[in-house]
């Protein structure tokens, strides 16, 4: 666990980590290449690492994630790095050390607050799908630099994401990606997924995870090694 926590603790400059870092969820993965993956949770000390990664997105990737290439606005990095662990979580994959370490991706997810569901809905239709108790759902995101897409980092993602979010409490994640973007539609599927049109909008498929659904294929299953 300490050569982990030393390695996330390298990663970030030896920055202070803010209160209530999430420790337990820092891993490290070994990719076909030998190249040794590290995930674990955004830092604010990410700030400038991250805008580089974003800064890094191909015009279509940027339209996969932000639903148009626009570039971000003002006060969105810092919300991206600066958050509140017991309600949203971003789980970041990086490469190498210090100064050299390179971030290739990132997944999160943010919880659904009882009084963010439509009036009169505190469960059954509510966005992430029927069902669903107050405070126990989420909406998620994920997206790969281009360089290193097609290398199974992203499916690494969103299962370490689908870990954090059982460990939280989260019994179900919903998110939109276009209709266009196959491989994100086969990778949910293939994780357990629901996909299915989003009423009124033919470009884009509402992607559901349901802790239930997941059956005797656990999120966690071919994991890597994680600091206990």
């Amino acid at each position: 666990m300490e050569v982990l926590l030393q390695a996330a603790r390298a990663s970030i400059g030896h920055a202070p980590l803010p209160p209530g870092y999430p420790h337990h969820l820092v891993e490290s993965r070994i990719l076909s290449d030998g190249s040794v993956l590290r995930i674990r949770p955004i830092a604010p000390a990410d700030r400038h690492r991250h805008w580089r990664f974003v800064c890094s997105l191909s015009l279509q990737s940027r339209y996969h994630r932000l639903m148009s290439a626009r570039n971000l606005l003002p006060g969105e990095l810092r919300r991206m790095v600066e958050i509140d662990y017991r309600r949203e979580m971003a789980l970041v994959a990086v490469l190498g050390e210090g100064v050299e370490e390179q971030e290739l991706g990132v997944a999160r997810y943010v919880r659904i607050e009882p009084d963010e569901l439509p009036q009169g809905r505190t469960g059954s239709g509510s966005r992430t799908g029927s069902g669903t108790d107050a405070g126990a759902a989420a909406e998620f995101a994920i997206i790969v630099t281009d360089a290193w897409q097609r290398r199974g980092i992203g499916e690494l993602l969103l299962r370490s994401l689908l870990d954090a979010a059982a460990d939280a409490g989260l019994t179900h994640l919903g998110g939109i990606t276009l209709a266009t973007n196959v491989r994100m539609i086969r990778l949910a599927r293939r994780l357990g997924f629901d996909v299915s049109g989003e009423a009124g909008d033919w470009t884009v498929k509402r992607i559901t995870w349901h802790q239930a659904q997941a059956g005797s294929t656990p999120p966690g299953a071919a994991r890597s090694t994680r600091a206990q």
